[in-house]
């Protein structure tokens, strides 16, 4: 049996799965790892990972889970802005209650797509209901910042 017939049959064997009900239908990576001998058995052992921005973003920057948003909120905001931003932040870190709400949302994403989306909705509610601080002195993320991140998730 060729390496191509053993993915082949975790792939059916995930698609029964799901169609029964025992695994999840959200997008997901997965890996087949089998030995000749599970094959010639007739076993196949697929393992499935749902890997969420949060965890590869937090793999990737060698940072545990728990910093993930004191950790790319500061990435994240404008450049002109960065000195101000963090001051502004350290003494009242309720104005930036839209920003790391939208870093919780975005840290349980899957996809690029879902991730854009999530930035776009965040981009029209910012030009919509911010203040004077936010729109014209971009005291907040910068969308096109955390457009570069999605990167890390699959397509």
């Amino acid at each position: 049996m060729t390496q191509f017939d053993g993915q082949q049959r975790c792939a059916n064997l995930a698609f029964e799965s799901v169609a029964r009900g025992l695994l999840s239908t959200k997008p997901v990576r997965y890996c087949a790892r089998t030995t000749k001998d599970e094959l010639s058995d007739g076993v196949a052992f697929l393992i499935l990972m749902s890997e969420t921005f949060r965890d590869l973003y937090c793999a990737r920057r060698g940072r545990p889970v728990e910093k993930f948003a004191p950790d790319l909120f500061p990435r994240a905001i404008h450049r002109r802005s960065l000195p101000l931003t963090l001051l502004v932040w350290w003494f009242n870190p309720k104005f930036f209650k839209a920003e790391f709400d939208l870093l919780r949302e975005l840290a349980v994403v899957t996809t690029r797509e879902a991730f854009r989306k999530e930035v776009e909705e965040y981009r029209y509610d910012v030009r919509r209901q911010a203040g004077w601080l936010k729109n014209t002195l971009r005291l907040r993320i910068s969308g096109q910042r955390l457009l570069r991140y999605a990167r890390l998730l699959p397509r």
